[in-house]
């Protein structure tokens, strides 16, 4: 395990599938359906970065990913579930007044650039 650059981690069953469902199976979920919505767009040149970063998943192998999230569909559902109430949370709140998209989470900080050019996190 360690000679591929990853770490064995132990854990149940349930803690597992709803982790990867948050973090893997629901984002592949979400890319391919992104990618549909943008493609016509995207092929008339209208597609900034931010399209292709989160559209990279879209293109993984489709049996293995559709395989991977039918066996987890349950957990999938939840946290697509969880995430649509973020979302409408988010839009709500560009209705408001002095209220926006946050750019970045307690839970992934933001990075930002010094004047030397060595990154460093922003909580």
């Amino acid at each position: 395990v360690r000679a591929v650059g990853a770490r064995a981690q132990v854990t149940d069953a349930v803690t597992h599938d709803e982790a990867l469902a948050r973090t893997s199976h629901l984002p592949y979920v979400v890319s391919v359906a992104l990618a549909g919505l943008g493609a016509a767009a995207h092929r008339r040149g209208l597609s900034g970065p931010g399209f292709a970063g989160m559209t990279r998943l879209a293109a993984s192998d489709a049996r293995m990913a559709r395989a991977y999230v039918r066996a987890n569909a349950g957990p999938v559902r939840a946290a697509w579930s969880e995430l649509r109430e973020r979302v409408e949370e988010e839009l709500r709140g560009l209705g408001r007044a002095g209220l926006s998209l946050r750019s970045g989470s307690p839970a992934t900080p933001r990075r930002t650039r010094r004047a030397g050019g060595g990154a460093r996190r922003r909580g």
